[in-house]
């Protein structure tokens, strides 16, 4: 999905745990990208990390400019990385 897709989907939800599910559907697209592009190695998926990094700064971006207000955290997709699985985090930082 596409960062605008995700804020339609955050704007158009009342409930504030939707940032939640959108969350765990950017971890999720790690294993899905994963598993499309057949990656083999540790650069391939800190490739995907900075891209789904990236597209999580997009979504904050949208969302924030549309609501007028800072209600995503641009750095919200490390923090969820960092929650969720450590080891990667630290291992995407350090590369």
């Amino acid at each position: 999905m596409k960062a605008k897709e995700y804020a339609k989907q955050f704007i158009k939800s009342e409930d504030e745990k939707e940032i939640v599910i959108i969350a765990n559907q950017f971890l999720r697209e790690i294993a899905t990208i994963g598993k499309v592009r057949s990656i083999k190695s540790d650069y391939a998926m800190v490739a995907i990390i900075k891209e789904l990094d990236l597209k999580w700064k997009a979504f904050a971006n949208i969302v924030n400019k549309e609501i007028k207000l800072q209600a995503i955290k641009p750095d919200g997709f490390a923090n969820s990385l960092q929650q969720v699985f450590p080891g990667i985090y630290d291992y995407w930082k350090i590369v």
